[in-house]
């Protein structure tokens, strides 16, 4: 553990720890550089051992360092020193989603909704930069003071290009998808499976599937039943709860395709919420659930747990064949999981073999994630059509009169109406009819300088100043200068002479000072 005052890199002097995961330390520190403060996350020992686990660390670090998305913590600089292997990131100034939805219970649906986009948003923008995260769960998701939700800790994420099926399965048991827990391919729907527990555990305050330990939560995720979110709390509106049911399909085929979508059904809920827009596969049967979880921290199931998963399956099934001889209910749920388990292993030799056939492309900047583009609640898009007809409408007119008033359709000059046989001469004589030179004012009086500028289709200001060099009532100056070409119906300032106010002496002789 770092102590106060050590300094990483001769630049990050620690101030002191402000959490702990399962694979790090984080520490706030200043950067003695930048003059700000960072967060600096450590690789606790027993990871810092291992090279493989050390050389997957700094390439995942690196490739999150790429991405720039405000619903996302900037990672600034990986480094290591003296054994100590670190990443360093954007402090952000919050709490947890996991704390927040501890004080409060369970979240408003709004809430819900707007935190669960930005989340979406944030994986969205990682998708598009061919990073999985791997790891969404509300430890790893920070509420900032100034409402901003930020996804933080890609510390166990892949990049999409790299190899991306293991033996190990990596993250927090109760938000791993299916495919996971097995070992098997992950891709972006095993993002969108961990933020449906995660809208799960918002609307409800607990997490769908518990257990006695990592198995047995594991394993629930593969071939458990999830009970509907509003059998717990029957507050939740319809579309909301048929959104989570398809994050947490088994089936990743069932799923949303991409954040895209997610965003689109969960943007919508917010004006339908009791739509019945959500198209999902069978939803998951009712059963019974364990309490909340407490601070679920990031693992790695090694071989041997996910043989176990496998052996807890098998014997399952093998029980319960033998209970009876006949197709019984529980005869057809084994022979379904069966058959999910078969395409589960398809969906990964599909990928398997699509990686090796083919090479996935490296995404340009033209086609980054914009989330914003997205069209997705019609009536505002009438609306918003409407209100720019309208106003296009207004422009016109207010141009139109704009050029007839200069033009002089509407008074303040002599009509050309009569030069239109040819639509090149009329536009030269209607130029030229309403500009006028601006005549000379200076020296003259008031009543003759408002006269000239009247015949000359002008208008007038008068100002006045006292001068002792022109005769008061008399122009001093004028602007625009006389000679200037301007358009009918311009205002010319004409100063006026004040003249010098007079006073006769009074006769002070004999007085005191």
């Amino acid at each position: 553990m770092l102590t106060s005052g050590t300094i990483l890199a001769g630049r990050y002097e620690i101030v002191g720890r402000i959490g702990a995961g399962g694979m790090s330390n984080v520490y706030k520190a200043k950067d003695q550089k930048l003059n700000r403060f960072v967060a600096i996350k450590v690789l606790k020992p027993e990871y810092s051992a291992d090279a493989m686990f050390v050389k997957k660390f700094r390439v995942e670090a690196q490739s999150a360092a790429g991405l720039s998305h405000p619903n996302i913590v900037n990672v600034y600089d990986v480094g290591e020193e003296n054994g100590i292997h670190f990443i360093v990131m954007e402090l952000v100034q919050g709490i947890t989603l996991k704390h927040y939805i501890e004080r409060k219970g369970h979240l408003d649906i709004r809430e819900v909704l707007n935190i669960s986009v930005q989340i979406a948003s944030g994986m969205g923008a990682a998708h598009a930069n061919r990073i999985i995260h791997r790891d969404i769960k509300p430890q790893n998701v920070i509420m900032s003071r100034d409402g901003k939700v930020k996804v933080t800790d890609f510390g166990i994420a892949k990049a999409a290009d790299s190899t991306t099926v293991t033996t190990n399965a990596a993250g927090s048991v109760h938000y791993i998808s299916p495919e996971q827990a097995r070992g098997g391919y992950s891709d972006e729907k095993s993002d969108i499976y961990s933020l449906g527990i995660t809208m799960y555990e918002m609307v409800t305050g607990r997490v769908p599937y518990d257990g006695e330990n990592n198995v047995a939560v594991a394993l629930q995720h593969i071939q458990g039943n999830m009970t509907p979110p509003r059998q717990i709390n029957p507050d939740i509106p319809r579309s909301v709860e048929r959104i989570i049911m398809k994050c947490t399909q088994k089936k990743p085929d069932l799923r949303y395709g991409s954040a895209k979508e997610l965003i689109m059904d969960l943007r919508r809920a917010l004006v339908e919420p009791d739509g019945s827009y959500v198209v999902i596969g069978p939803a998951a049967m009712n059963n019974n659930l364990a309490d909340g979880v407490g601070d679920s921290t990031t693992v790695v199931m090694d071989e041997e747990d996910i043989e176990k998963l496998r052996q807890a399956s098998l014997k399952k099934d093998t029980s319960e064949k033998r209970r009876s001889q006949r197709i019984s209910p529980e005869e057809r749920r084994r022979r379904q999981l069966e058959e999910e388990r078969r395409e589960y292993e398809e969906y990964d030799n599909h990928h398997e073999r699509k990686k090796a056939k083919k090479p996935v492309p490296v995404v340009q900047p033209e086609e980054e994630y914009d989330d914003e583009s997205d069209d997705v609640n019609p009536a505002l898009d009438k609306t918003m059509m409407i209100f720019g007809i309208v106003g296009a409408v207004i422009i016109a007119i207010v141009i139109f009169f704009i050029i007839g008033r200069a033009g002089g359709l509407f008074g303040g000059g002599t009509s050309n109406s009569k030069a239109t046989k040819s639509t090149e001469s009329s536009s030269v004589i209607n130029t030229e009819s309403s500009q006028v030179d601006a005549p000379d004012c200076e020296g003259r009086t008031q009543e003759e300088a408002i006269e000239l500028l009247e015949k000359a289709g002008l208008k007038y200001k008068i100002t006045e100043k006292e001068d002792s060099s022109v005769k008061a009532g008399n122009v001093i100056s004028q602007k625009p200068a006389a000679g200037t070409k301007m358009d009918k119906g311009t205002i010319v300032t004409l100063t006026i002479s004040k003249g010098v106010e007079m006073e006769d002496m009074p006769d002070v002789t004999g007085m005191s000072l």
